[in-house]
């Protein structure tokens, strides 16, 4: 009797074992983070989602490779216990659960919040060594995204600048190209490459929003790279989702192109709308009245940006203009002007459309009041 006893118990155990060899098999990527406060705290949202990248790999029953995105990847040692898992992670414990298809790991606890990591499996990659792009294909190149309009990367470009292009931080540049219809910009970020096994990932941080975005790609077909990202929307109250996406490289304009583009663009703009932003609530004024905006882009490539208006309040008209010079170009793939003001860093604008006697762009416009910082990204429509 005690020896079918053992051997029911050695069967149990070697089933649980493959049970649990299936549940965790394979590579697992992290896609958002969950802060939650286990009390009110005044001005404290009561959860806060924020995108996370971390590799998971499960290469035995008891050793896990442990990978964040763009590090060195290093064996942990890990142990479950029915649905229940802890992986050592130097002197710290990480606690957790899982299932066929996620796994949630409690990243840090207090008395006042708990932050938790939210695991799903990667989907697989059909990529072989020759299909895995290195850091040189992206350099000075221009990539476009194919996805749904309603995604956070609908009319995405990326143009990456050149291998000696580096920010004060020595990093490699991208420029983050949106053009949505009536929403647009074009930002300075950094990226970062990395790989593993047939898995190719690139993270591009745009530096102003401070927002991180990582692309995992798993699929090439006819010069188009399938590849999936976690969107949120910049918003903090729900949890990202998964977003397909295709991403293929786009051409330069050719030198003639580029010329047709810049005598177009050449000569005196003024706009048509009014995009100078006035917010009556942190102004010491009532109103702004007068408002003008031009653009004049020399055929030296100079350029002056003017803005006018009058201040109103009560009784008190104050005129004021704001004149930025500087150089300007246009870029090689045609869909934004690169500002060089003489007294400030770079600015960009992304045009939208350009004809003969017809611009819209996209700009970041400040204010009229000194010391201001308030602005507002808007379509400008100009005319010549």
């Amino acid at each position: 009797m005690k020896k079918k006893f053992l051997t029911l118990t050695i069967i149990f155990l070697v089933l649980t074992s493959e049970l649990i060899g299936q549940n965790l098999d394979g590579i697992w990527l992290s896609s958002y983070t969950l802060e939650t406060t286990k009390k009110h705290i005044p001005h404290r949202p009561d959860s806060v989602f924020k995108k996370a990248y971390l590799i998971l790999d499960f290469i035995d029953n008891e050793n896990v490779i442990f990978k964040p995105l763009g590090n060195k990847k290093e064996i942990k040692k890990y142990s479950v216990d029915k649905n229940k898992i802890q992986i050592r992670i130097e002197n710290d414990l990480i606690k957790g659960e899982f299932s066929e298809k996620e796994i949630i790991l409690i990243l840090e606890e207090t008395e006042e919040y708990i932050i938790k990591a939210y695991l799903n499996k990667i989907t697989p990659s059909s990529l072989i060594t020759a299909q895995i792009p290195d850091t040189t294909l992206f350099f000075n190149s221009s990539w476009s995204i194919e996805s749904e309009p309603k995604t956070e990367n609908y009319g995405v470009k990326f143009n990456f600048l050149d291998k000696d292009s580096l920010d004060s931080l020595d990093k490699n540049i991208v420029l983050i190209i949106k053009n949505k219809g009536l929403y647009g910009y074009t930002e300075n970020g950094n990226y970062n490459i990395d790989f593993y096994k047939n898995h190719f990932f690139i993270g591009i941080l745009n530096r102003h929003t401070i927002e991180e975005n990582v692309y995992h790609f798993y699929k090439l077909e006819n010069n188009i790279f399938y590849a999936e990202t976690y969107e949120n929307f910049y918003s903090f109250k729900d949890p990202p989702k998964l977003s397909k996406i295709k991403i293929h490289k786009t051409e330069y304009l050719t030198t003639k192109q580029q010329k047709d583009l810049e005598s177009k663009l050449k000569g005196k703009w003024k706009a048509i709308n009014n995009p100078i932003p006035f917010d009556s609530i942190s102004s010491n004024y009532k109103k702004l009245e007068n408002q003008s905006f031009e653009l004049i882009f020399k055929e030296s490539n100079d350029f002056e940006l003017i803005k006018k208006g009058i201040l109103v309040n009560e009784n008190l008209k104050v005129p004021e203009t704001v004149i930025i010079k500087g150089k300007w170009e246009i870029s090689k793939t045609g869909n934004y002007i690169k500002l060089k003001p003489n007294d400030s860093w770079e600015k960009y604008i992304t045009i939208e459309k350009l004809s003969n006697d017809n611009l819209k762009i996209f700009y970041d416009v400040e204010t009229l009041e000194e010391n201001s910082h308030f602005s507002s990204r808007t379509l400008i429509e100009l005319t010549k």
